[in-house]
């Protein structure tokens, strides 16, 4: 790709390198693919790679124990992902936005980002990431006390486990209950 000028495809192959460093848990191998992924898609003008590189950026730099900087780029490809119409990296954006609003403690915030998660994959028809996500909801609301909002969606995410024979996670929000 590079010898060929395909920047586009470039900082694709770059963007996959991340997200295996990522998977085998080297945060500065992915953060350094996805810093080179960011600057080519840039060259590119690629926003579909930009936003798959902030996406690796942000996970890479929460991994490295930078989560105000994970924060900053996961809200950059959110803004990014609303824009272009990704809806499938926008909901996982959403969703670890939400995580790290639940680790700062700010309960509001992780259900708002949840919701908005929950919503977008509900409408593309993802059932797992909509089920992975009421799972969250029902989390949140058990942390702020609120059980039969807890309740309703912890039963929820089982049923929709359920539904698509998902045992495992079907088995975890079960036992939430």
């Amino acid at each position: 790709a590079r010898e060929q000028g395909w920047l586009s495809d470039l900082a694709f192959c770059l963007n996959v390198k991340a997200s295996q460093a990522l998977n085998l848990g080297s945060a500065t191998d992915a953060a350094n693919f996805a810093c080179q992924a960011y600057e080519i898609s840039l060259q590119a003008e690629s926003d579909e790679e930009i936003s798959h590189s902030l996406y690796n950026m942000g996970h890479a730099q929460i991994n490295k124990g930078d989560v105000s900087l994970g924060f900053e780029n996961l809200t950059k490809c959110k803004i990014l992902c609303e824009q272009i119409k990704n809806w499938r990296r926008l909901t996982k954006a959403l969703n670890s936005l939400a995580d790290i609003a639940c680790y700062r403690s700010d309960l509001e915030l992780a259900l708002d980002f949840f919701t908005q998660a929950a919503i977008i994959a509900r409408e593309i028809g993802n059932q797992y990431s909509e089920a992975l996500i009421t799972n969250n909801i029902g989390t949140v609301y058990m942390e702020l006390k609120k059980y039969p909002q807890a309740k309703m969606y912890l039963n929820q995410s089982a049923n929709t486990c359920q539904a698509i024979f998902d045992r495992e996670g079907e088995a975890v929000a079960l036992a939430n209950l």
